[in-house]
């Protein structure tokens, strides 16, 4: 196929600009009934009154086959390659020559032929779904994909016999699990990871095999997958991650105007031990808040059942035990207890705190 030129492109980009193509508004009005979402608004060509005249369909914009004037542009492109011309005037020119031409109807063919298509479609996703009822909105795509996705995802855990595997494909599925990815790569703020930590990192999230069968220091074998680090307690990156996180909490605490102390004296929980942090100033409600960070591990033997039965278990877990050492401070403080997975999932504590750090972030950013 021939490729087209820099110059084709361009004149073609500027010719879907559809009010240089008085002609056209007609047709191009009736083959974009398909209500499509574009930057949140409808895209229908309200300055076309066949619009008002007719009811929208409710479909996802990216259907190709169900976009009629991808058809239209695909014969008028074939029918201006055959043409020649040397500067923008020459291809609108050409352009609405072309268009003249084409019969009506085999127009009008397009547009009635539109039932069909919906009914081909909807058979077609029938068969791949099983029989699965459309979404209740069917103008928005990602009701379409999450239903397809959720019987990949189910088929995938069907698959497993491993209850690892699970407990990781379900982990996954958090929102929190995959944040990582949209964070900006940056030395300066701590975010930029190196190739090795971010190969780790893919790696136990696929499920691949990281390392070689060996034992641990503390004397556990640690199979090829690495799973065993992540609970160990003598592994080396526990308190340097443990140190990392509740730094991160107090810049972001202090960002919002907000001083913070970390592991303060003279307060304590049941067992003795302080708490991560505390903000020198009320919170809310006239209390400090004071917080105490833990990631626990997904796979490890103690929270493996009940992460195969649903998500986030062992993070809420976490929290439930913290609450209960924090229990006879609440009367005083505002406590948060920050539990979150290897693998991704937060407890609910953690994912309020953090709505409101952003919130109050916000609300600064706008007053400066």
């Amino acid at each position: 196929m021939e490729k087209p030129s820099r110059q084709r492109v361009r004149y073609y980009r500027e010719a879907k600009d559809l009010r240089k193509l008085k002609t056209i508004e007609h047709w191009s009005a009736m083959f974009r009934l398909v209500k499509t979402k574009r930057r949140g608004s409808d895209v229908v060509g309200n300055d076309c009154d066949e619009i008002k005249r007719n009811k929208l369909l409710d479909w996802p914009s990216q259907s190709p086959d169900l976009n009629l004037i991808e058809h239209i542009w695909d014969k008028l492109d074939r029918r201006v390659r055959r043409r020649s011309y040397s500067n923008k005037d020459q291809f609108f020119a050409t352009l609405l020559e072309e268009w003249s031409k084409l019969p009506h109807e085999r127009l009008q063919n397009l547009v009635d032929s539109m039932p069909n298509r919906l009914n081909e479609a909807l058979n077609k996703w029938y068969e791949k779904t099983n029989n699965f009822a459309p979404p209740q909105n069917p103008a928005i795509q990602k009701a379409w994909d999450e239903i397809i996705a959720g019987q990949i995802l189910d088929s995938l855990i069907s698959s497993f016999t491993s209850d690892k595997d699970i407990a990781r494909l379900k982990a996954l599925q958090e929102k929190e699990s995959g944040s990582w990815l949209h964070a900006l790569p940056s030395s300066y703020v701590g975010t930029l990871m190196d190739g090795k930590s971010f190969q780790i990192a893919t790696a136990l999230r696929l499920g691949c095999k990281i390392c070689h069968v060996h034992q641990c220091i503390c004397g556990e074998t640690v199979d090829s997958f690495g799973h065993h680090a992540l609970s160990c307690a003598r592994s080396k990156g526990r308190i340097p991650r443990h140190s990392a996180i509740n730094n991160i909490i107090s810049r972001s605490l202090t960002s919002c105007d907000i001083p913070t102390l970390l592991e303060p004296s003279g307060i304590s929980r049941s067992d003795g031990k302080r708490p991560d942090g505390l903000t020198l100033i009320p919170w809310s409600k006239g209390k400090s808040l004071i917080w105490d960070f833990t990631c626990v591990d997904t796979l490890a033997l103690s929270h493996l059942k009940s992460s195969v039965n649903y998500a986030g278990s062992a993070a809420e877990s976490a929290y439930h035990a913290k609450r209960r050492k924090y229990e006879h401070l609440t009367s005083n403080y505002i406590f948060v207890a920050f539990a979150v997975e290897t693998f991704g999932p937060w407890c609910r504590d953690a994912k309020d705190l953090l709505t409101q750090i952003g919130t109050r972030l916000l609300s600064r950013t706008r007053r400066s």
